[in-house]
């Protein structure tokens, strides 16, 4: 891996050091989408008011 290292102090080994800067672009940029069966039905009662429907809350 390429990028910046760090000695630990304990036990003398090289370890890297992950930042921003040598982390790969695309996993920067990545996006996590929630999919679950709660956030679906959330998204269809947001549509539905948006639309005008009445809801019981």
């Amino acid at each position: 891996m390429q990028g910046d290292s760090e000695i630990n102090g304990t036990n003398g080994h090289h370890t890297a050091v992950l930042t921003m800067d040598n982390v790969n672009p695309r996993v920067r940029e990545m996006q996590y989408a929630v999919k679950g069966p709660i956030v679906v039905r959330a998204t269809e009662i947001e549509k539905d008011l948006k639309n005008g429907t009445k809801k019981p809350f």
